[in-house]
């Protein structure tokens, strides 16, 4: 079990006390973009970051996903498709965990919206996957 900490509605630190060296993270957050506000340019896309850093503050991993790009079908598969308009759809990945993490790690979890670009967001979560 992870404990999260959430600082706004879109920033979660999750103290990795609980895990162990080859865990895996799941990060995910639900997305629905409307037709008004479409655009297609992927690189305007908010991102979903996440931070692994150590006991110091060093950073020791850092990942982001175009949360755009999978509000989609996508039948092409298309790796530049900006997203779909009018539905919800999961953007998620997994960060997997070096072996040397310790329970003085932290994650931390954000959107970073550049482009101020409007999406609507919910169910932003952090989960802990091992394998066994």
């Amino acid at each position: 079990m992870l404990e999260i900490q959430e600082l706004s509605s879109w920033i979660k630190i999750a103290k990795l006390d609980d895990v162990q060296g080859g865990d895996w993270l799941r990060v995910g957050i639900y997305a629905y973009m409307k037709e008004a506000d479409r655009f297609w340019n992927r690189h305007y896309s908010p991102d979903l970051i996440v931070e692994i850093k150590d006991e110091n503050n060093k950073l020791i991993k850092w990942t982001n996903l175009k949360i755009s790009s999978h509000i989609t079908k996508n039948e092409n598969y298309s790796i530049w498709h900006p997203g779909d308009i009018n539905m919800w759809d999961e953007a998620a990945y997994y960060i997997h965990l070096p072996r040397n993490v310790n329970a003085d790690w932290t994650a931390k979890a954000y959107i970073w919206n550049q482009k101020k670009k409007k999406l609507y967001l919910d169910d932003f979560k952090i989960d802990l996957y091992r394998e066994k």
